[in-house]
């Protein structure tokens, strides 16, 4: 129940303007780090996931309401993509820290479709006080 009240509240105060300015998130899978960025255009929310490093670059629309988005990483140059799109569910956790939890919605990497395959967590200077503002669609963890 509280987790659906944060998760209106965040959903609310976003409607008002918000972004997440480009954030380093360490991959837990890959064992590097990926940069993050949530934008709002023309009333939609979108997610890019982008790094330098070998060089890559992909946006997608997420949905405010729940905090997902679709990512298709063949659309990319991403090497090692896996086989299929995976849903990317970006969370608050604790400490002001967000996280972004990845799940293979068609069952192909995993028979378990809400199973996390993967989760990045944000590093670095990361303004705690925009995270408690609700500028950032999140579920909260």
């Amino acid at each position: 129940m509280l987790s659906r009240v944060l998760l209106a509240a965040c959903a609310l105060a976003t409607a008002r303007a918000g972004v997440m300015p480009k954030t380093k998130f360490a991959d837990m899978h890959d064992g590097d780090a990926k940069d993050v960025e949530i934008t709002t255009r023309d009333g939609r929310w979108y997610l890019t996931l982008s790094q330098e490093t070998p060089r890559w670059h992909l946006t997608t629309e997420l949905d405010a309401k729940t905090s997902t988005a679709t990512v298709d990483f063949s659309k990319s140059a991403k090497p090692d993509k896996p086989p299929v799109p995976l849903q990317a569910t970006v969370r608050m956790a604790s400490g002001g820290r967000v996280l972004i939890e990845w799940t293979d919605p068609s069952g192909t990497l995993n028979p378990d479709k809400t199973y996390p395959l993967n989760v990045w967590l944000s590093v670095g200077a990361w303004d705690k006080a925009k995270l408690a503002s609700g500028r950032v669609p999140a579920k909260s963890v």
